[in-house]
């Protein structure tokens, strides 16, 4: 059971993460990566967290978190994707399978430093300093929460829907393995192909619009663990 003084720590930590995030999402070092990608046309760009935005916090919610479940989806020939039961993904033919993950679809209340990341990355100064890049308004999304555990992976496919533009994938595992897998490869639609190593305490940047693919490849690894947050942004409605 939490005490009144670990739960104030906590939620002391939520707010630091929500104002050192802010101001790094909004500042130059993130927006020169995320220039270079929509403006430059770079594959992909990666950027080291620094430590205001508490990696390490957000990775200790992530893995106290109960509520973890593990999620198989498949694609037909259309390119549809859909929901299957994990117990049924695997007897599918290797075409049908799309994806093999853990995903935390509502962290626990009192994750303050993960919700507080999240929050970060609905503040209007850093919706408007990616506009000022972007040059159109820019809303958040979706954050989509995984871990990666052995055998999980994510095939190749384009996010061209909902407006999206462009994405960040935070790594936040404390460590990576050798050969343990998991690189994010990012496609531009002229052919060329950037390899991104999910490093820990870093996140990628990637354009989303124009057939822009990407894939996560599996877990090679024997017990290792790869915790991730994948971020998508697009243009404002409305």
């Amino acid at each position: 059971m939490v005490n009144d003084a670990e739960h104030n720590d906590a939620v002391s930590r939520g707010h630091r993460v929500l104002s050192g995030a802010t101001d790094f999402f909004s500042g130059e070092l993130f927006c020169a990566a995320l220039r270079a990608v929509l403006r430059d046309d770079a594959v992909a760009q990666v950027v080291e967290l620094p430590e205001a935005v508490g990696v390490a916090s957000v990775l200790d919610d992530m893995q106290s978190d109960v509520g973890w479940e593990e999620e198989g989806w498949t694609i037909d020939e259309d390119g549809e994707v859909a929901f299957v039961d994990p117990s049924r993904f695997r007897d599918l033919p290797p075409a049908r399978r799309f994806s093999l993950s853990d995903t935390l679809r509502k962290p626990q209340r009192d994750a303050f430093a993960l919700r507080g990341l999240l929050a970060a990355l609905h503040q209007q100064p850093v919706l408007a300093a990616m506009g000022v890049i972007a040059g159109e308004s820019i809303e958040f999304r979706t954050a989509d929460i995984a871990r990666y555990r052995p055998g999980h992976y994510l095939r190749r496919h384009d996010d061209v829907y909902d407006g999206r533009l462009f994405g960040l994938v935070f790594f936040l595992h404390a460590s990576w393995p050798d050969g343990a897998g998991t690189r994010l490869i990012a496609e531009k639609p002229d052919g060329r192909c950037g390899v991104v190593e999910p490093r820990p305490g870093t996140v990628a940047v990637m354009r989303l619009a124009g057939h822009h693919f990407h894939q996560v490849e599996a877990n090679h690894s024997g017990d290792w663990d790869r915790y991730s947050i994948a971020v998508h942004f697009g243009r404002a409605r409305g």
